[in-house]
């Protein structure tokens, strides 16, 4: 949104200069609107095409990146991210690269660097579709580090945010896993299983093969807890 108001600020400048030579040269009105209005569109379409190449390039660099990720280079991707970062211009795309950043922090079980970048986004005003990343991210990383009223507090208040997006492929495992989480701590623990057999098969991704494990891990040991007491 800045980048669209530099333009429009720009192209007042530029209107306002071309008025002043147009009244000290004497140039005729319909020569000059006619060329005015070229120019301005020029303008106008070379500053959308500059920010769409702009973002492009970063998008592209940051899919490379991530194949690291993939191939468990983490580190190696987390040095390029902060690189992006670092070079970003945008708002949009420092946000994009810091959401970025923390999977790689959660990747390596740095959840405090990660709390901290996302608690920070949080309170700032956020587009929909990284406002849900930061929220699952956020709440998967409170549940990882046993901070769990505040996990809690964030999934209740995020369930409309959550919600459509449940049965995507792209964010429903990792929703469920904070489903079973929740679940878990409210004590549901027979639904936290079946919920975990369902989602172990729906959503087959080697990437959260982990957290199944551990989420798993977690309700052996709440039930095993409970058929003690």
């Amino acid at each position: 949104m800045k980048r669209y108001i530099t333009v429009v600020i720009i192209g007042v400048c530029i209107g306002i200069l071309l008025l002043i030579i147009k009244e000290t040269l004497n140039i005729d009105g319909g020569i000059f609107w006619k060329f005015y209005i070229i120019g301005g569109v020029a303008v106008v379409l070379g500053a959308v095409l500059f920010n769409v190449l702009y973002t492009n390039k970063y998008q592209t660099k940051m899919k490379k990146a991530l194949s690291l990720l993939e191939e468990g280079k983490t580190q190696e991707y987390i040095n390029i991210v902060q690189e992006l970062l670092k070079n970003a211009k945008s708002k949009n795309l420092k946000t994009y690269f810091k959401l970025n950043l923390t999977a790689g922090y959660c990747k390596l079980k740095q959840f405090d660097k990660a709390i901290e970048i996302l608690e920070e986004l949080q309170n700032q005003p956020l587009k929909s579709s990284f406002d849900i990343v930061c929220r699952l991210n956020l709440c998967i990383c409170y549940f990882y580090t046993s901070q769990n009223s505040k996990a809690m507090k964030l999934y209740n208040s995020s369930q409309k945010y959550f919600e459509p997006f449940k049965k995507s492929d792209y964010y429903g495992g990792s929703l469920a896993i904070i489903d079973i989480f929740a679940y878990i701590q409210n004590g549901q623990l027979e639904k936290a299983k079946e919920l975990l057999k369902t989602v172990r098969k729906k959503w087959d991704n080697p990437n959260l093969y982990e957290d199944y494990d551990y989420v798993e891990n977690l309700l052996n040991n709440t039930l095993l807890t409970k058929s003690i007491e």
